[in-house]
């Protein structure tokens, strides 16, 4: 009896033990307010999709959605900036906002960091008036944003089923 005792306390601390032990370890880094240096962390993101613009430049077309939600993304990479356009057809939201535009000021952020662990990357950026969150996770991107008004769902998207239109601009 004081056998299966000890086995069902020890069985019971391993499984509450358990989750902890396999927690990713993530590492948070801020990025600078400079121009040019989110920008640069968001196409170390999709360097790979980015690449397939001949010309370096253009857009990156993502379908994907939200739980029975349909989304799309128009990500329209150049040089020194990337314009996002985000829209959730059901809920009729559209966001469209810039990362790390060269003329851009940087009173209204609050905070932008990118969270890395070996699974997943996240860059955040915290403004007075929204912000938004871009996740890579594997082969899929998610993409959240917050307006002062209204949030969007988180929307998932496969990068695998990009369409890619070298030399197109917003």
């Amino acid at each position: 009896m004081k056998t299966n005792y000890l086995t069902c306390a020890l069985t019971l601390i391993s499984l509450a033990i358990t989750p902890f032990a396999l927690a990713e370890k993530s590492k948070t880094v801020k990025i600078e307010r400079t121009n040019g240096a989110l920008h640069s962390e968001f196409i170390e993101l999709i360097q790979a999709q980015v690449a397939e613009l001949k010309s370096g430049s253009g857009r990156i077309a993502l379908k994907g959605g939200s739980g029975f939600r349909i989304c799309t993304a128009d990500l329209y990479v150049s040089e020194e900036t990337t314009f996002v356009s985000l829209s959730v057809g059901s809920i009729d939201f559209i966001d469209e906002f810039y990362i790390d535009h060269p003329a851009e000021s940087f009173k209204s952020i609050l905070f932008q960091n990118r969270t890395s662990s070996s699974k997943k990357t996240v860059i955040q950026v915290d403004r007075r008036d929204g912000g938004f969150m871009i996740r890579r996770e594997g082969g899929n991107l998610f993409i959240s944003t917050r307006k002062k008004e209204k949030s969007s769902p988180e929307c998932k998207f496969a990068l695998n089923t990009a369409s890619f239109y070298d030399g197109e601009s917003e």
